[in-house]
């Protein structure tokens, strides 16, 4: 186990984080069943009808030949949501904001009843979710790291946020990690394909798959593959769409242009500012550009670790969006054991406040809102909130300590002596 590995010189410092991750395990289930279907978290929804829905409405019209975008079809999802038109009296006025072929990878589970659908989901989602950890990690890894980690990540709030809302967030997330594991071992066909299906939802492809455009590119003649099939694969999800939907495209566009006047602003536009923050934002972009270029040849998981990390306070914050903190979290519990052993202290910390601060937020607003119910429930969101900056930071340094690290290596011309990547150089299978 990695709590072996690290060798504690006492009993109990074995015994602390497991009974940690039965702490997290029951407050986070306790906090799904109680809190969220009271809708303490996610004002306004009936817990049967969450962020599934308008994905299983559009659907719906898609076959009807109904326009997904249209006025009668955001009514109906309003009406089956909040039991009325949304008008000005409620801030989300759940229209389907995906592009048309973002159902697809949905499509065996939207066939059926809404009620039959959810719970589909659900399991489904659960054991992508798990593959995800598999994925991430990779099969070199030991089954008992591999087993807590899994444990950790089911029983982490982001995880059960998005489980309980359906959010499809978690099928696009299991996307990118496939689609990553694909590349490690080489497979760049199917490495395209999973790609272009991932970009159903564009700001989470955009933060893994920006190191991975500039890997492709630099090795162009073995790694052609994966650009020609993304490619390909992506016009024909164009164009299937254009054909159930004519016109879909500018539509959408309009859908995504008012998608920052009712969810929350990045978290560097709230620190920032609007004008501030988008620079950063540009900034953010340009040194995960520039990390690739240096890096990614080398390591292309660290570089993709850092990029999500990073960029993930550049995106409209949603705390179910964090399930991607999944893949830097996972790189780091692997260079605790094989990496470099002066980083290695930064990476165990980080590790620590991100599970602690996970398990802990969780458990004290369970027994805050135990206690003092009138109080505790109220202050689950802002709590939850900062617990989520704080994990993100954690992380975020870690891995830029790492990047630092592993540049002022590359310019002093020292090799690294960790590599979890383990792509070949020959051409794709």
């Amino acid at each position: 186990m990695l709590i072996d590995k690290l060798q504690p010189r006492c009993l109990r410092w074995k015994i602390l984080p497991i009974l940690a991750i039965l702490a997290c395990s029951v407050c986070s289930a306790y906090y799904a069943r109680v809190a969220l279907q009271a809708g303490v978290v996610h004002h306004g929804n009936p817990p049967a009808l969450q962020d599934m829905y308008p994905m299983w409405n559009a659907y719906r019209a898609i076959v009807h030949r109904i326009d997904p975008y249209s006025d009668r079809v955001t009514l109906s999802t309003q009406i089956a949501i909040y039991g009325r038109p949304a008008g000005t009296i409620l801030v989300d006025p759940m229209r389907f904001a995906y592009p048309v072929f973002a159902v697809i990878p949905m499509l065996p589970l939207l066939f059926f009843s809404y009620a039959a659908t959810c719970k589909a989901a659900v399991v489904s989602l659960s054991v992508l979710t798990m593959f995800s950890v598999y994925w991430w990690l990779g099969p070199a890894t030991k089954r008992s790291v591999m087993a807590a980690a899994t444990l950790l990540t089911l029983c982490s709030f982001p995880v059960v946020m998005a489980l309980m809302l359906v959010q499809p967030t978690l099928l696009f997330a299991a996307l990118i990690a496939a689609s990553l594991a694909c590349v490690r071992c080489g497979r760049y066909r199917m490495a395209g394909v999973l790609v272009a299906l991932a970009t159903g939802k564009p700001q989470l492809a955009a933060m893994a798959y920006i190191p991975l455009a500039v890997w492709a590119i630099s090795g162009w003649k073995q790694r052609k593959p994966l650009a020609l099939w993304f490619a390909g694969t992506e016009a024909l999800l164009f164009t299937f769409s254009f054909v159930l939907v004519p016109g879909w495209f500018p539509q959408w566009l309009h859908a995504i242009s008012s998608y920052p006047a009712y969810t929350r602003p990045s978290l560097l536009m709230v620190l920032l500012g609007t004008i501030p923050g988008g620079m950063a934002t540009l900034a953010a972009v340009i040194v995960v550009l520039y990390t690739a270029r240096k890096l990614a040849e080398s390591d292309l998981m660290l570089v993709t670790g850092f990029s999500i990390s990073l960029l993930l306070f550049a995106i409209p914050f949603q705390s179910y969006n964090d399930v991607m903190l999944l893949a830097p979290a996972l790189w780091l519990v692997q260079y605790c054991i094989q990496g470099e052993l002066p980083m290695r202290r930064v990476a165990r910390t980080s590790l620590g406040i991100f599970i602690g601060g996970s398990c802990g937020a969780i458990v004290l607003v369970v027994v805050a809102g135990i206690l003092f119910p009138e109080v505790g429930w109220h202050c689950a969101d802002p709590l939850l909130t900062i617990a989520c900056f704080v994990r993100s930071l954690s992380i975020t340094f870690a891995m830029t300590s790492i990047v630092l690290d592993r540049l002022s290596r590359l310019s002093a011309k020292q090799v690294h002596l960790f590599n979890c990547t383990e792509v070949p150089v020959e051409a794709s299978r």
